[in-house]
């Protein structure tokens, strides 16, 4: 008997651990979320020039800093979440198309990890792992 309330407790703290990196997660997308799309918003020195260099309108900018910001606040509704992070991924692997055909590895660090752990959010959502623990 007392086995089986280890592994009880054991189990709670791995759904803890995985609620709490989880919540970790989406905050830290959501935040840089929020960041890159004021600065598209606002005009950031050198943001329109980039996208002016990679052939992008100004008008895609700010579509871009609005859909940014619309998903950054969707990741942390449930019932948007995961349509939030498949806008996410599918964001961030056009800002990697868009980093890797100009050159610019050097800014595809943030954008891969975005996309990364999106997938990862995304794949643990839909196969409800915490529920399966």
């Amino acid at each position: 008997m007392p086995h089986t309330v280890l592994s009880i407790r054991f189990l709670d703290m791995i759904k803890g651990t995985i609620y709490n990196i989880k919540l970790f997660a989406v905050f830290i997308i959501a935040m840089y979320m929020l960041y890159s799309g004021m600065m598209k918003l606002v005009g950031y020195p050198g943001m329109e020039e980039s996208f002016m260099a990679w052939g992008y309108s100004y008008w895609f900018m700010i579509t871009i800093g609005i859909v940014e910001i619309i998903l950054a606040i969707a990741v942390f509704a449930k019932p948007t979440r995961n349509a939030a992070f498949l806008g996410l991924i599918l964001l961030t692997t056009g800002a990697l198309y868009t980093h890797i055909s100009n050159y610019e590895y050097e800014e595809i660090s943030i954008a891969l990890w975005i996309l990364i752990s999106s997938i990862v959010m995304l794949g643990i959502n839909l196969t409800k792992l915490e529920d399966k623990l």
